[in-house]
């Protein structure tokens, strides 16, 4: 969210194990929190109260929630894994400076300089329109689903896996949009197996692109009807 500048996650508080949310509750985001989901109990309705709030794709799928502060509290990422598949929600305070224009050009350009200086078929950018404004869309291949140690988690901070050109063990797709003085991001990370063929591939990259593209849709159709927020502190 902050490009690619490297944190360390030291200010991170131990995790608690928590009980699976009351049925048709709203899930609120808990810093430090971790939930193991029964199969087939979660709706999947999530919030950060006042900040966003979505439901995730096929919730009875998921199989434990996490959610954590990082940055002296400036960003926030929620994690839903579904097996093989991951979805991840990072939302992070912008400048005061920072418009959402000025966002998203910069954005694009450090995507553009990211993709420049990885090897082919690692990362590719693109764009497009949204109700929210304009989306940042990243396509990305073997990249890990967490970050070296001492590194910031997928999807802040990426880390790619040393592999032969022809060998693809994931996928992921993430799709990043503004709005002050908030930035969002959703992530779909893929695991391929070890003797993935090409279609399993393109099946795992069709999968993160549907997950990601529908947790971006509600997100933002969620989001929208929530007053914009006003930031508090210096």
């Amino acid at each position: 969210m902050h490009g690619y500048v490297r944190f360390t996650a030291g200010c991170l508080l131990g995790l608690a194990l928590l009980a699976p949310p009351p049925a048709g509750a709203t899930t609120p985001f808990v810093d430090g929190a971790v939930v193991d989901m029964p199969p087939g109990i979660w709706h999947g309705r999530y919030e950060f109260p006042g900040v966003y709030c979505l439901t995730f794709p096929v919730a009875g799928e998921a199989t434990r929630l996490s959610s954590r502060l990082l940055d002296n509290d400036a960003v926030s990422l929620t994690r839903v894994d579904y097996g093989p598949l991951q979805m991840s929600l990072v939302s992070s305070t912008m400048p005061a400076s920072l418009t959402d224009e000025r966002e998203h050009l910069d954005q694009i350009a450090r995507a553009a300089d990211s993709a420049a200086r990885l090897p082919d078929g690692l990362y590719s950018v693109g764009t497009e329109d949204s109700p929210m404004g304009p989306v940042v869309r990243r396509r990305l291949t073997n990249v890990a689903s967490r970050g070296p140690r001492h590194t910031a988690p997928f999807p802040i901070d990426l880390a790619f896996h040393d592999l032969p050109p022809e060998r693809i063990a994931t996928v992921a797709e993430l799709r990043l949009f503004s709005r002050w003085p908030d930035r969002y991001e959703v992530a779909a990370h893929v695991t391929v197996p070890e003797t993935g063929s090409p279609a399993e591939v393109e099946q795992a990259r069709q999968l993160a692109e549907a997950f990601a593209d529908a947790a971006l849709r509600s997100l933002q159709a969620c989001t929208a009807l929530l007053p914009p927020r006003v930031p508090t502190g210096p």
